[in-house]
């Protein structure tokens, strides 16, 4: 087997990310967690001089059931 060459080298691409995530608590077992941000992509999807501005957000809403679901074990 031969040794590996390489001919170019391609450029390489960059991320930049902010991101802020608060926690809301309505009642005791309800819970709403909010993820927003802000993303900058330099070289993107490796070809130089393309870049990007990509938003992101997430909303993640929780219940906690365990008042409901006792389970003891003897």
């Amino acid at each position: 087997m031969g040794d590996i060459i390489i001919v170019a080298q391609g450029p390489h691409e960059q991320r930049y990310r902010g991101v802020v995530s608060p926690r809301i608590k309505f009642k005791k077992h309800l819970m709403i967690d909010v993820d927003l941000g802000y993303e900058r992509v330099l070289n993107a999807g490796y070809v130089q001089g393309v870049s990007r501005n990509n938003w992101l957000a997430a909303l993640t809403l929780k219940f906690d059931l365990d008042r409901y679901f006792r389970f003891e074990v003897r």
